[in-house]
């Protein structure tokens, strides 16, 4: 559903502005999803794939939401982690998110204690041509995906009750095309015990499975 909104919008506004940032940089629709195919064949050459999550931790800028587009094209789940958090935290919802790639810029690269995972660095761009440079693929598109409407586009993760925080726990993010993915201690010293939810296109939400 969000690949074929973001689709329909690049046909209907086509080079009407969809970004402009306060460094200068403008996108139209029909760049933006134009871009977005570009970034799911680099996804895809990573061994993203339907289920699979990208862990998106960057600000607010293009970069973000066209790397989410890119991995609803490709029938992936993002996670996005928010900047403001400390490491401790933005490590914790790494790990519970279990993603295969994490898109993230050199300040908030996560340590090791995050995770395994694929680390593409990116550098909010002001020029268009710069844009997710290196990870995108000009001029290319992942083939289509067949309809679903009930298909997972996010993982929304929130803090566990007070009372489980004291606790040591333990949380699972399961892809849909991988179903023994193994679960990712977010109880260690100094980072705050998270909680998964996906979240489908309908707007309805399926809890993790998690202990």
């Amino acid at each position: 559903m969000l690949a074929e909104t973001s689709a329909e919008a690049a046909r209907r506004f086509g080079s009407s502005p969809a970004f402009v940032t306060d460094e200068g940089l403008t996108l139209s629709y029909a760049q933006f999803d134009a871009m977005a195919d570009e970034a799911a064949v680099g996804l895809a050459e990573l061994g993203v794939g339907e289920g699979d999550v990208v862990g998106l931790l960057l600000p607010s800028v293009p970069e973000h939401f066209i790397a989410y587009v890119a991995a609803a094209k490709l029938g992936a789940v993002t996670a996005a982690v928010n900047p403001k958090l400390v490491v401790a935290e933005r490590d914790a919802v790494l790990r519970a998110a279990n993603p295969l790639v994490v898109l993230t810029t050199e300040q908030l690269a996560p340590s090791a204690r995050a995770g395994s995972f694929t680390t593409v660095l990116v550098e909010p761009a002001t020029d268009p041509g710069a844009v997710l440079e290196g990870l995108r693929h000009p001029g290319t598109q992942p083939p289509p995906l067949a309809p679903e409407q009930d298909r997972p586009i996010a993982i929304v993760l929130r803090r566990a009750p007070r009372a489980r925080r004291r606790a040591r726990c333990s949380a699972v993010a399961r892809s849909a095309s991988s179903p023994s993915a193994t679960s990712a201690r977010t109880g260690v010293a100094g980072a705050t015990p998270w909680r998964a939810r996906r979240w489908r296109t309908s707007g309805r939400r399926r809890s993790s499975r998690g202990t």
